[in-house]
């Protein structure tokens, strides 16, 4: 029987980076009869970052500390256990956890198969980035990259990691990218031919996700805002849809920055979990995100929804993340910025009937890349 390993973001208490390991696990077992496992590796940059607590170690931080304190710490600590639960009990998770790529090569893993991905695993600027996310810890596996994203931009400045990036990619059998721009990159690394693939959540079907999905938790209509950042031209911009709608606006805690959201009328909702997040998706009236995966779950959901362009130092924010999945399906029109809001007509509706071809069309692709890089 076959050994894969999968090496991801799946202990980072985001509600994307967990259920999408949750549906590549998912994927992958459909497609072949195996033992599979999600290497329990984060590193200490990332148990740091998504501790109930940042440390104590700048003045930055200890205002963190203090919003949590002083605005919801029940119900980040809540989040917190209900993401530890989720993970723990639909992960497959190796036996032994990691924290460092070396201990990883130490421990001569006896996999087969190793795949890493997706998420933004191969984003060398976010804190959390690892070389073990580019599977240096083994010279025997196979090795396979699917849907990685290195974000919406190009992170790659330094030349000593370009060099790096072009010796690690010699091993690998397979490799595709998430985003039309990882993809671009990442020609420049290596000959090897790169394909562009669906972000693993949209491999598994709405009845599949609705195995793990809450109960409905807000009994009223209302607008489900997800962002991670809050940018204060997107908060506008869901006050004036909300007002225009008459709909109230549900959130999640995401991050310290959800504290910008007290005066703006929206409420938190209580449950706080990776399944509560799918259920206030589903149930919702609209759904309103400057994520990606509140996007890939508003189509998986086929909900009505906007994806909202914050400005950035007086720039609108392209970020290229969002704008592969929208063209991908054939979504021009969802998408809204400061600049049009005031004159943008609100559509509560949404029809997917000539948007299901093109849906299926790409998950039937991915699936089809798996399956031919796992047998190949």
């Amino acid at each position: 029987m076959r050994y894969i390993g999968n090496i991801t973001f799946h202990s980072s208490h985001n509600y994307g980076s967990v259920l999408q390991a949750y549906a590549l696990q998912n994927a992958v077992k459909s497609i072949i009869d195996c033992k599979y496992e999600i290497i329990d590796f984060s590193n200490k940059n990332q148990r740091d970052m998504y501790s109930i607590f940042y440390k104590n170690n700048s003045l930055k931080n200890i205002c963190r500390n203090i919003r949590i304190i002083l605005y919801k710490y029940k119900v980040v600590k809540s989040r917190y256990e209900l993401f530890n639960k989720f993970i723990n009990n639909n992960l497959q998770l190796s036996k032994n956890n990691y924290v460092t790529e070396s201990e990883l090569k130490n421990n001569n893993l006896k996999y087969d198969t190793l795949i890493c991905g997706g998420d933004q695993i191969w984003n060398v600027s976010v804190s959390d980035f690892d070389n073990a996310y580019f599977l240096t810890f083994s010279d025997s596996a196979k090795k396979i990259a699917y849907a990685p994203s290195c974000g919406g931009e190009n992170p790659f400045k330094d030349e000593k990691m370009k060099k790096l990036i072009i010796e690690y990619l010699k091993d690998f059998s397979h490799i595709s990218m998430r985003e039309e721009i990882g993809k671009e990159i990442f020609r420049k690394f290596t000959s090897k031919e790169i394909n562009l693939v669906l972000d693993p959540t949209l491999l598994l079907e709405k009845k599949e996700w609705n195995n793990i999905c809450s109960q409905r938790l807000i009994y009223e209509d209302y607008i489900f805002f997800y962002s991670i950042d809050y940018n204060n031209d997107v908060m506008k911009m869901v006050n004036i849809i909300s007002k225009r709608l008459k709909l109230p606006v549900i959130i999640l805690y995401t991050t310290s920055a959800t504290y910008k959201t007290i005066f703006k009328g929206f409420k938190m909702c209580k449950y706080q979990g990776p399944s509560d997040f799918l259920s206030l998706i589903k149930y919702s009236k609209l759904v309103l995100t400057n994520s990606f995966h509140g996007t890939a779950f508003s189509i998986i959901y086929r909900k009505s929804f906007y994806v909202l362009r914050g400005t950035y130092d007086g720039k609108i924010n392209n970020d290229n993340r969002m704008a592969t999945i929208l063209a991908k399906f054939h979504l021009y029109d969802r998408e809204i910025n400061i600049n049009i809001i005031s004159h943008f007509k609100i559509k509560l509706d949404l029809n997917y009937s000539e948007l299901e071809k093109y849906i299926e069309k790409e998950r039937l692709k991915s699936i089809q890349f798996l399956k031919n890089s796992i047998y190949d």
